[in-house]
């Protein structure tokens, strides 16, 4: 039986590379790069206990542990506002957990005994422009990342911490700016996101010593939202983006479940698309 290459593992790899290095005579080893043999046999044969760091499929429990033993504890160290009430934004992947998730909310009661208050609050759907790392920071990180070269996912780990460090906060402060920017449209626009992100020209008020800290709402656009909000009904309007959630997150694991699926079995994909009420189409040409 003939083995796909991509079905080894990495302990696989490692051990047919040792072989080779243990059976290759000297003029085959002469014909690799000077330096590169031993660099290979002491990573085939790394000492008991070597630490090595390797790819990690992000569920709900990796998700929630990086929470509760990472973030939480860094926002607590750093947060700078007498006023300890923050809300956690995240979008709606498959691997985030819920707001009512049992083992985040004792999380949270935990840090509430010492005055804190954290909840988790869905991003939008549709509404990528409602996140501050969507809008431009993090394409600038990983801009300055790709600059370096990463042999493995250390050297990777390393260049995005650097370009973290390096990013003018000056820049990120901006950033911040095109969200509330973005916000006053929504609002201009009765939570729609049928709007152009505005175009502030920060960088020559910034030279010209014009920038403002903040981006103020207009009054009428504050007093016309007001009179709307006013007259619907909260709790209507929070079923409605229930149910715009719930919608939202339903087609991502639709999405996810056919990229499961072999392209080739067209048998297979008609079958879940009848399952969830879709009709296949062809794209065929009639003839």
């Amino acid at each position: 039986m003939r083995v796909n290459k991509r079905d080894l593992t990495n302990d696989d790899r490692e051990a047919i590379l040792r072989e080779i290095l243990l059976n290759s005579s000297k003029t085959s080893l002469a014909r690799l790069p000077n330096g590169i043999a031993q660099v290979l046999a002491e990573n085939a044969n790394r000492a008991a206990g070597t630490y090595e760091t390797k790819a990690l499929t992000v569920t709900k429990d990796v998700y929630r542990a990086f929470l509760v033993e990472k973030v939480l504890p860094a926002i607590v160290s750093k947060w700078p506002c007498p006023k300890r009430i923050v809300h956690l934004q995240h979008d709606n992947a498959r691997a985030h957990v819920t707001p009512y998730d049992a083992k985040l909310l004792a999380a949270f009661a935990s840090y509430s005994k010492s005055g804190w208050t954290f909840a988790i609050k869905p991003q939008p759907p549709n509404s990528p422009d409602m996140n501050n790392l969507d809008l431009g920071f993090f394409a600038a990180i990983q801009s300055l990342q790709h600059r370096t070269s990463a042999r493995t996912l250390d050297d990777l780990i390393t260049n995005v911490h650097a370009a973290f460090d390096t990013y003018p906060f000056e820049r990120l402060d901006r950033t911040f700016m095109t969200l509330q920017a973005c916000l006053v449209e929504t609002m201009k626009c009765f939570g729609d996101n049928a709007y152009k992100v505005p175009h502030l020209s920060k960088e020559k008020q910034a030279r010209l010593g014009l920038l403002p800290e903040n981006v103020r709402c207009p009054a009428d656009t504050y007093d016309s939202v007001k009179r709307s909000l006013d007259s619907v009904d909260c709790t209507v309007m929070e079923n409605k983006f229930q149910e715009e959630l719930d919608e939202a997150r339903s087609m991502h694991e639709l999405a996810q479940e056919l990229e499961r699926i072999a392209l080739c079995d067209n048998e297979t994909v008609d079958e879940l698309m009848a399952e969830v009420g879709i009709d296949p189409i062809s794209l065929d040409n009639d003839e």
